[in-house]
């Protein structure tokens, strides 16, 4: 049996400097929901470069793919992970978040009191602005970055929000469900997302087939998860697709590939 109830499954495909950001907070995560996490690699050229000894856990899993096939083969891969090794809840995410400390516990707790799909608020929610952080926080004196500071103080800000669950259609930058559920709203025996959308609007055509299902997905308004949006896209912040994207300043760069 694994060591925790809860697998995180982090999909990278270069970029590794936000990949340590994110296994790092998922570290400081643990306080609050013990949890395991996964960095599957879609056949990155930098992986043999990659220093894991700088990372919080240098021996952390690692799956990488020599040939590029996109995020859904990624997230499929760790959803089998997460059932033959008996996690009873996993979390599909990005390669550019920043869990805060309670971010988790407050998504467990929607799955446990009957969802069957949540998600969190964020400060760039792409396609799906309910979830956007802003509205939430109106009055309040609270700038929105990466900061440990402001991380920390939204988070304590969402955790008094006295709305429930929402029910809504989600971002696909993280996606919590119980294990279980993933694989009863499979697409075939061996993969729930549906290969034939390899990286874009694979989370719309899962969340639609779930609802004819009749499962139920839902925004959790005391979750806060960072989202530094487009770095884990090979094209990056060229195109639309990077707009409400968030960079660290240059002084914040994390040294991560081996000389």
């Amino acid at each position: 049996m694994p060591a925790s109830d809860i697998l995180v499954i982090v999909p990278s495909c270069g970029q590794f400097d936000f990949v340590y950001r994110t296994v790092a907070s998922l570290e400081g995560a643990k306080k609050n929901a013990p949890v395991d996490y996964v960095v599957i690699d879609d056949a990155s050229e930098e992986w043999d470069a990659v220093d894991w000894d700088c990372f919080p856990d240098p021996d952390c899993r690692k799956h990488h793919f020599e040939t590029r096939e996109g995020l859904t083969r990624s997230w499929n891969k760790g959803l089998s992970i997460a059932r033959e090794e008996g996690y009873q809840y996993a979390v599909c995410a990005n390669s550019d978040l920043v869990f805060s400390p309670g971010s988790l516990t407050h998504l467990i707790s929607a799955l446990d009191a009957g969802a069957s799909l949540v998600g969190p608020m964020t400060n760039a929610p792409g396609h799906c602005p309910w979830q956007n952080v802003r509205p939430f926080l109106a009055g309040e004196e609270c700038p929105i970055d990466d900061s440990v500071e402001s991380i920390s103080a939204i988070s304590s800000l969402l955790a008094l929000c006295r709305i429930g669950p929402i029910e809504c259609s989600l971002n696909g930058f993280c996606l919590a469900a119980q294990t279980q559920t993933w694989w009863a709203g499979a697409f075939d025996q061996t993969a729930v997302f549906n290969p034939a959308f390899p990286l874009k609007h694979n989370e719309v055509e899962l969340q639609r087939r779930w609802y004819a299902l009749g499962l139920e997905a839902v925004m959790v308004p005391q979750s806060y998860v960072f989202h530094y949006r487009s770095v884990s896209r090979p094209e990056g912040l060229k195109g639309r697709v990077s707009k409400g994207a968030f960079r660290p300043i240059a002084e914040k760069s994390i040294k991560v590939l081996k000389d």
